[in-house]
């Protein structure tokens, strides 16, 4: 235990150390973010407190400690003559196979149980997750067991005896093999499911967009983060626009804030000339032409988010909203699906909003392009019209480019995580390949001075090593296409309320096993390279 936390507190130094050179570049990205969706935020810096290298060290060698707390307690009380034989361990594995597998389903089903019993709770969902992970890993050696039975066939045939050998190695090794390939598929099942779920997610937000923006152009005054206050137009600009030649039509917006039985709440007031796509509503009451005559007869629209976050109902929900003539309670027609805020905005008619209060102010305009014009003419024009104003006019184009690349602004810090995860697995396999290399340099001595050429150790080895990777990516498909769902339907959905429609690509499954095989043929390489530097005749000596 002392070896342990000596060894611990070194890596937990280094880990203080390299933690605060990552979260340089973190804090960068997370601003960024903040930046682009809320309000404009100066941190450039991430100092390095007292208490969060107090966490790190204690985490690091707290963890430590419990890891190594049970090999020290069999370590003390087996026999010495116990311990030389790896056998009596190897055949204690085998005996515990079904007792892992029967607690494996216990913790998926009680996952199962706490993600679908506790419906609301962003707790349980990541407790209910964490149950599904542990499960599925304690899965792996019973598992590990059958596909290498059924490896050791197919390799027979196509490597003959080195392949029946690389096989069984894996299997005779469960003890070591096992807690390699279930670290290297957590960690690649994780990566898998975080790509699903971006992967849906901007799908989703690429539906959305087609779907919401049915303008050709947009005219904005500067907005300082997503959630800042809109700015008002000035009342020459609406005529202006209007004059430009090749302008068929303009929708008004106005973007502003008004107080609920809920708190403060975010209102888009809009002037709509057309009817939205029934694609848009997530509950509604009617079918769209009714919605629609019910929106300009005073109802109003509220967004995925704010019917989640208030727990509205799917029919029958209203709004109280504090108007320049008193509190009214407007019905809800619909909620509809919008990923513009996590918090939720309130959509109201501009006709409704003109009869409650006295404000006429325009935050942004969306104009509709005439036949026989071109939109990229008609923006010129317009920018021409409004020079010296500092409006900016966007075309429906730039403005999805633009939301996207917020977007993949947002996730980019999610993407050096999923590097990370890979890279502390590829260590976990580095580690455990090391320690079964340092265990078998007697039998592969052995073999060598038999005749066992510098090729066919490389082979075997790199049989062994691909059959780990192998496995772990074969097991990381369907765990991580759980997890996917997980992150979309329950973690996604308590945490912000929105409704991502779920994609499945083939690529990202492929890419899933051919990033556990690569990582697990790159982890042989420098336990190889030590075997063969090593003298045969040094590998087979007992002491």
């Amino acid at each position: 235990m002392l070896e342990a936390a000596v060894i611990s507190a070194v890596g937990a130094a280094a880990g203080v150390a390299l933690g605060w050179v990552l979260g340089q570049s973190a804090v960068r990205l997370v601003t960024q973010t903040i930046n682009d969706l809320y309000y404009v935020s100066t941190v450039r810096d991430a100092p390095l407190a007292a208490f969060t290298v107090a966490k790190g060290v204690v985490l690091g060698i707290g963890a430590s400690l419990f890891a190594a707390a049970l090999p020290a307690y069999e370590a003390a009380r087996v026999a010495p003559v116990t311990a030389m034989r790896r056998s009596s361990l190897e055949d204690r594995v085998r005996g515990q196979i079904p007792l892992l597998s029967a607690a494996a389903v216990l913790l998926i089903g009680s996952g199962a149980g706490v993600l679908y019993g506790i419906p609301t709770s962003l707790v349980a969902g990541f407790a209910g997750m964490f149950m599904l992970v542990l499960g599925a890993a304690l899965l792996v050696p019973g598992t590990t067991l059958l596909l290498m039975h059924l490896a050791g066939f197919a390799l027979g045939r196509v490597a003959g005896t080195l392949g029946r050998m690389a096989a069984r190695s894996v299997s005779k090794s469960l003890s070591r093999t096992a807690v390699a390939i279930a670290a290297l598929m957590v960690a690649v099942s994780v990566t898998l499911a975080v790509s699903i779920m971006t992967q849906s997610f901007r799908d989703t937000v690429i539906n959305w967009l087609e779907l919401t923006l049915s303008a050709d152009l947009f005219i904005t005054a500067p907005v300082i983060g997503a959630t800042g206050p809109a700015s008002t137009l000035s009342a020459e600009v609406l005529p202006i626009v209007r004059a430009v030649p090749g302008v068929q039509s303009v929708e008004t917006i106005r973007g502003t804030t008004a107080f609920s039985q809920f708190g403060e709440v975010r209102l888009a007031v809009f002037d709509a000339r057309m009817q939205r796509d029934r694609r848009v509503y997530r509950f509604e009451d009617g079918t769209p032409e009714q919605i629609w005559d019910a929106v300009q007869a005073g109802s109003v629209l509220v967004s995925e988010p704010f019917a989640y976050r208030h727990a509205l109902p799917r029919k029958g929900a209203s709004v109280t909203l504090r108007t320049d003539r008193g509190e009214h309670t407007f019905p809800v027609a619909a909620v509809v699906y919008d990923y513009a805020s996590d918090q939720g905005v309130v959509f109201m008619a501009r006709a409704v909003y003109d009869q409650h209060w006295d404000d006429r102010g325009i935050s942004s305009l969306a104009v509709s392009v005439a036949p026989g014009y071109t939109t990229d003419g008609v923006a010129a024009d317009l920018r021409t019209a409004l020079a010296g104003s500092a409006l900016s006019v966007v075309s429906n184009r730039a403005l999805r480019e633009q939301a996207l690349l917020v977007f993949d602004r947002t996730f980019a810090i999610t993407d050096a995580l999923r590097v990370l995860a890979v890279l502390v697995a590829f260590i976990g396999v580095l580690s455990a390949l090391m320690a079964l290399q340092l265990e078998r340099t007697r039998e592969l001595a052995t073999m060598q001075a038999v005749g066992l050429g510098r090729a066919q150790l490389n082979g075997l080895a790199l049989m062994e090593t691909g059959l780990m990777g192998a496995a772990a990516g074969l097991f990381s498909l369907p765990t991580g296409y759980v997890l996917s769902y997980v992150l979309i339907y329950v973690i996604n959905l308590r945490s912000f309320g929105w409704t991502i429609q779920m994609q499945v690509p083939v690529l990202p499954f492929g890419q899933a096993l051919l990033i556990s095989i690569l990582a697990a043929l790159l982890a042989a390489v420098y336990p190889l390279w030590r075997q063969h530097r090593m003298p045969v005749a040094a590998g087979l000596r007992q002491e």
